[in-house]
């Protein structure tokens, strides 16, 4: 059972971010199916968290860059709204890689729920402003 299922009201109109969205949630779906089966490794789950963390740093960058490109207004905000993320998860990877804790499904459902909010709420206003830009020649 997935803890996101993709659907449309997630795609903002902007491919390569909508494809990367569902690379995301892809990651904690993968993470939400294995996090509590003994068959799957311990080092495994923190290779595809290391996965998820490096993905997701990718995915703001490139965000973050485009959004310069384009002038979007609330840059400054949404670099703000990632890197509070970005620390949570970095602390939550620390304290798994230091055995001080599981990477447990609350802290999944916290990662999941964040990422829901964010491309429902924040990240569609970048969609809704990058649909304004005319197409390039």
């Amino acid at each position: 059972m997935s803890i996101i299922e993709w659907d449309k009201r997630f795609e903002l109109g902007v491919k390569p971010f909508d494809d990367q969205h569902k690379q995301l949630v892809d990651l904690l779906n993968y993470l939400h199916d294995n996090i509590n089966d003994s068959a799957v490794p311990r080092e495994a789950l923190g290779a595809v968290i290391v996965k998820l963390i490096d993905y997701t740093n990718y995915h703001f960058a490139a965000e973050e860059k485009a959004m310069e490109y384009y002038g979007f207004p609330d840059l400054a905000a949404h670099r703000e709204e990632h890197a509070k993320f970005c620390h949570m998860v970095a602390a939550f990877q620390h304290d798994f890689e230091n055995g001080q804790n599981d990477f447990s499904l609350d802290v999944l459902s916290f990662t999941g729920n964040w990422l829901f909010d964010h491309i429902l709420l924040v990240d569609t206003e970048y969609g809704k402003f990058m649909g304004q830009i005319p197409p390039g020649p």
